[in-house]
């Protein structure tokens, strides 16, 4: 397991709570049978780990903008499931293997896939003129790296990076 804080992410003025929700994604993707994560999978398991951690600033915008946060964790949980799906994985004599390729299974790299994440969150920042990285840059960095299937679960519940945005300035002062 991951240490809970990391100096990498420190380093780069991530916060704690911050720290504490994306270190929950490989904990969480292994107990949701997500073996293979790339780019898309994680930005799910973020958004996820965000809807299920302590209160923030970027849940507290989204109960702001009365966002049906059970309904959309719902609608999240499906699309993880369906993610999960895709690579199953079993036991063999060799080790766990990936039942549809027969290759081995490898434990997916989290620094690797979770670069273009925190890049857009401490853009985020940046623009915000915030000399830190908090929920609600990584919530913002969620919306806009939300492809198809999470961008439209996204936009049926009205979460869009203006609204969130603005709300988020609203709620800070």
């Amino acid at each position: 397991m991951r240490p809970l804080y990391d100096d990498k992410l420190s380093a780069r003025g991530v916060t704690d709570s911050a720290q504490r929700i994306l270190n929950l994604i490989p904990m969480r993707s292994g107990d949701r049978g997500l073996h293979v994560v790339d780019e898309d999978s994680f930005v799910m398991l973020a958004l996820w780990s965000l809807l299920r951690w302590e209160r923030k600033v970027g849940l507290v915008a989204l109960e702001c903008l009365r966002v049906g946060l059970e309904a959309l964790s719902r609608r999240l949980d499906q699309l993880l499931t369906a993610k999960a799906d895709e690579h199953p994985v079993a036991a063999s004599p060799s080790g766990i293997v990936l039942l549809k390729t027969g290759e081995p299974y490898e434990h997916w790299d989290f620094h690797k896939v979770l670069e273009p994440l925190l890049r857009e969150a401490e853009d985020e920042a940046l623009a915000m003129k915030h000399d830190y990285v908090g929920s609600e840059h990584l919530l913002l960095a969620v919306i806009k790296l939300a492809r198809t299937d999470l961008a439209q679960v996204l936009e049926s519940h009205s979460v869009t990076c203006d609204r969130v945005r603005a709300t988020i300035l609203d709620i800070l002062g």
